[in-house]
């Protein structure tokens, strides 16, 4: 597990897990608000499931899980304050079978996709 739920982080540059290994639970902090492109660059997660919690999440960028070394099959993104998923942001997840999203009411897909 990365634990960072208890930090004052408000920001994760790009490969911010970068030579992580078996990853298998994210908790973010209530001070970052934007999941940016790139910042699960060249990890490594658990091939069975990725786990991301993040209270103060609001967005997750085009490319935050690009060029990752090992690709889970579930990916779980518990953010209730979750508004915006830019199209694209989980390009590069090819081996993915299940995503779950646990979000706010006021989710929406940027760049003409799906709302909801």
């Amino acid at each position: 597990m990365v634990d960072l739920a208890d930090t004052l982080v408000t920001a994760l540059p790009a490969a911010a897990f970068i030579g992580a290994r078996g990853i298998e639970v994210v908790r973010l902090p209530a001070g970052l608000a934007v999941l940016s492109a790139g910042v699960f660059r060249e990890a490594s997660v658990s091939p069975a499931s990725l786990r991301i919690e993040g209270s103060g999440l609001v967005r997750i960028e085009k490319g935050a899980f690009d060029q990752m070394t090992q690709l889970p099959r579930r990916l779980q993104i518990v953010a209730p304050g979750l508004q915006t998923i830019d199209v694209g942001a989980f390009d590069g997840l090819e081996s993915l079978d299940e995503l779950h999203i646990s979000a706010g009411a006021s989710l929406a897909a940027t760049g003409g996709a799906v709302n909801g």
